[in-house]
């Protein structure tokens, strides 16, 4: 994961830059946060969910419809 290999300390650290845009598994997390977060999730709980692998069911197609 790019907290590993890349030296990020956050999702957000990962987006200080221009590798998160670049990054599938960065984008997946952000997605993923995003919609917890609409679903009024705590930063806890979207940690937690990241970490348990939960953002890898995303799809990044679908997700092209933000909104």
């Amino acid at each position: 994961y790019c907290d590993r290999g890349m030296g990020h300390k956050s999702l957000h650290s990962c987006f200080e830059g221009t590798h998160g845009a670049q990054c599938s598994t960065c984008m997946k997390e952000l997605y993923y946060a995003y919609q917890m977060n609409k679903q009024h999730k705590t930063a806890a709980q979207i940690r937690k969910g990241i970490i348990a692998g939960e953002w890898k069911t995303v799809d990044l197609q679908s997700a092209a419809n933000i909104n």
